[in-house]
């Protein structure tokens, strides 16, 4: 039997609205699924008792990862066991991911809300001549159909607030319209792109250069006291993270319209694009990506 992962919340009042999130999200994605998202085995009840009380955990039952994004960004995973032609493949995720994506928006109405490296689980296929990537985690899921609304700052939230786009993350509290929800999550995996592009032409050290590249700095202030590492200056994307990515892009005459694409998911809202735009203009590009991969090799 292939390996499992349980994802378990503990009993919670909140605990339990996240579940029951989860559980429509990723109902549906088993009605239409997609290669690039997670696939949910079976959830199930465990009941125990803790000091006298009984109580309820849920619980998800989901394929096992060989790890994610943010542990292959920081080099805690280990990948000598692959072949090098299987990990230069992830540029192949690029476009994968982008098309998930849109299958979240479109074909499931839903923005995913907590889009991070973390996030995306890494597997290895079954003749381990690839790496797939996954989006996970639908706990903050949010039905386009039925928009509530949107807090950030969070508990749940904090980890992620970095890859937040400023015109979410720095409001309290507001009523979102459908393209505003999408297009953070656009955003949000732009921010991923820069990072996984910066790891497959500079490696891990590339990353942490990255990192250290966005954390901009006044006397007696960090551009993240608040928030660790942001992209953006509170209103654009940082200069200094621009022009990383520019220079980056020149580094590797194959990335340059992948690039280009990654760019524009960090625009302002207004000239953001949607899912469906970034799908698209990845699928023209896929040939590129194609001939970087065997010049990488």
């Amino acid at each position: 039997m292939d390996q499992v992962a349980i994802k378990t919340l503990k009993p919670d009042r909140n605990k339990d609205q996240d579940f029951e999130r989860e559980y429509y999200a990723l109902l549906e994605l088993k009605k239409r699924p997609h290669p690039n998202l997670i696939n949910l085995i079976v959830s199930f009840d465990h009941a125990r008792i803790v000091q006298g009380n009984k109580v309820i955990e849920r619980n998800f039952m989901f394929p096992r990862a060989m790890g994610n994004m943010k542990q292959l960004f920081r080099g805690d995973l280990n990948l000598n066991t692959i072949a090098e032609h299987a990990r230069r493949g992830l540029w192949f995720q690029i476009p994968a991911l982008a098309d998930a994506l849109d299958h979240i928006h479109t074909s499931l109405r839903l923005a995913h809300a907590d889009l991070k490296a973390s996030n995306i689980l890494l597997f290895l296929s079954s003749s381990n001549k690839s790496v797939v990537a996954k989006i996970a985690d639908f706990g903050l899921a949010a039905d386009l159909e039925q928009l509530r609304t949107w807090q950030v700052g969070t508990i749940e939230k904090q980890s992620a607030i970095r890859y937040d786009p400023p015109e979410l993350r720095l409001q309290k509290s507001l009523t979102p319209t459908r393209d505003q929800v999408q297009k953070g999550d656009v955003w949000k995996l732009g921010c991923v792109f820069a990072e996984l592009i910066t790891f497959l032409i500079l490696g891990v050290k590339g990353v942490a250069d990255f990192r250290i590249v966005r954390t901009t700095s006044v006397p007696g202030l960090t551009s993240d006291a608040f928030s660790p590492i942001l992209f953006d200056d509170g209103i654009n994307l940082k200069q200094e993270v621009r022009d990383w990515l520019e220079k980056l892009a020149a580094l590797d005459i194959h990335a340059t319209e992948i690039m280009a694409i990654t760019l524009d998911m960090l625009n302002p809202e207004q000239t953001r694009p949607l899912s469906e735009e970034v799908k698209s203009r990845f699928e023209m590009v896929s040939i590129l990506i194609a001939v970087c991969r065997k010049s990488a090799n």
